[in-house]
Formats: C-alpha cells, sequence, structure tokens
C-alpha cells in the first residue's frame, strides 16, 4: 500500500467507526492491487523456472545456441543490428 494510502487508513481509524465503509473501500482497491501483483509475479516465476530448466538441461549450449541463431535471423530480417 502506497505511504499516501497508508496515512489515509490511519487516519479514518483515528476518525472511527464512521469510516468502516471508508476503510472497507481502501482495503478492498488495495486487495485488487496486490492480486494482480501475485498475478504479474507469478508470470515472472515462470519464466525464471523456464530459463532454469534451459540451464539445467543437458542440452543447454544446443537450446541456447539454437535461441542465440533464431534471434540474429529476426534481427537481419527486421534490419536491425547486431552489437555483438
Amino acid at each position: 500500500m502506497a505511504i499516501k494510502d497508508i496515512r489515509t487508513y490511519i487516519e479514518f481509524c483515528m476518525v472511527g467507526t464512521s469510516t468502516i465503509a471508508k476503510r472497507k473501500e481502501l482495503l478492498s482497491n488495495h486487495r485488487s492491487k496486490v492480486l494482480q501483483d501475485i498475478e504479474t509475479l507469478k508470470t515472472n516465476l515462470k519464466g525464471v523456472e523456464q530459463k532454469l530448466d534451459v540451464y539445467g538441461s543437458k542440452k543447454a549450449k544446443e537450446i541456447i545456441e539454437a535461441q542465440r541463431k533464431f534471434v540474429r535471423h529476426e534481427k537481419q530480417e527486421a534490419s536491425l543490428s547486431n552489437p555483438y
């Protein structure tokens, strides 16, 4: 939760029970953001796990060389420079 929102939440708490609906809304919005962040992290983790699988493979060198060859070809087709 952003510091601004934490401050707002604390202010609502200090006011009393009349702000319960506002606190609930603030926390509900935060929950939605946290759930979105979790989905992003899950996607990122899948990518990391896929790379670790490649690096842990007995054929890691062949797989990586094939990927590099593919990327070089794609760059040539798109007229992009290859700095490596």
